[in-house]
């Protein structure tokens, strides 16, 4: 962002949309984890959804935070510099900046390979869902409850 720039035409928009993809990360993160588990783990789930997106929030933090320092602290030192000390601060920003959008990319880069990945791999799963019977997890756990309260119906019957 150039230092002459306004405020709202760039930062302001991109800082709205900030919250609304942590607002959707989360539990959306959630919903298809605890899809795939037994209820019994989806607890566990849940908390291992919410350390990696904490320590990746705290991990990008950090780099964005070192990339300005480190430019910073570069062009202050740097004897031939002729930048104000308004324009090292905002070059130190642009290269946090920078460091998010690369971590942005490489997120979004991620996602679109493990969606290539399971949209491949979902008419294979099928087919081998088909033949041998089984069925993903929330099925499987549902046909153990289910299994579970007959026997337990049965039991009731035996004892009356």
């Amino acid at each position: 962002m150039p230092a002459q720039q306004i405020y709202w035409t760039a930062s302001f928009f991109s800082m709205l949309l900030t919250p609304i993809g942590m607002d959707t990360s989360f539990p959306s993160a959630s919903i298809i984890i605890s899809d795939h588990l037994p209820h019994s783990r989806q607890g566990q789930a849940g908390s291992l959804v919410n350390t990696v997106i904490n320590w990746s929030i705290a991990i990008g933090l950090g780099f964005g935070g070192t990339a300005e320092r480190y430019v910073t602290q570069r062009l202050r030192n740097d004897p031939d510099s002729t930048l104000s000390p308004k324009e090292i601060t905002f070059r130190g920003y642009r290269a946090a900046m920078y460091v998010a959008i690369g971590l942005s990319s490489l997120a979004i880069l991620l996602s679109l390979v493990n969606w290539a990945y399971l949209i491949r791999r979902a008419p294979k799963r099928r087919r081998e869902e088909e033949a041998s019977g089984t069925h993903d997890a929330a099925t499987v756990e549902a046909q153990q409850q289910q299994h579970h309260q007959q026997q337990q119906a049965g039991k009731e019957v035996t004892t009356q």
